[in-house]
């Protein structure tokens, strides 16, 4: 089941669940968001670009598993320093996710949290 599955609503219950990597050829060879049990479910398709070929993954789903991902705190009290988890989440995926180039299949992500 995708993310846009439940969340969302884009897809009509009717529609088949989002892509597997696992069972479908068009990603032989393509990089995987590690964990997978975390970020497959934000796959929307493979997409092409001059030669290339990568996975595109739905940039407000990675941001909401790194918000889900987040430990909650444990001080009794808040702390005012205490940077928002969605910012916290947006500023990971910002550094260490999007800002990876390891090759010609580095996965894209579409902007749809704007």
């Amino acid at each position: 089941m995708s993310y846009y599955d439940n969340d969302y609503a884009l897809r009509s219950p009717l529609d088949p669940p989002g892509p597997n990597p696992d069972q479908d050829e068009r990603f032989d060879g393509l990089l995987l968001l590690e964990p997978r049990s975390e970020f497959d479910q934000c796959i929307l398709g493979v997409a092409e670009r001059f030669n290339d070929r990568f996975v595109l993954y739905s940039r407000k789903c990675i941001i909401d598993q790194l918000v889900m991902d987040e430990e909650p705190s444990v001080a009794a009290e808040p702390d005012e320093d205490q940077q928002d988890p969605r910012e916290a989440a947006y500023e990971h995926y910002s550094f260490n996710i999007l800002g990876s180039f390891v090759g010609e299949t580095t996965p894209g992500f579409l902007v749809d949290d704007e």
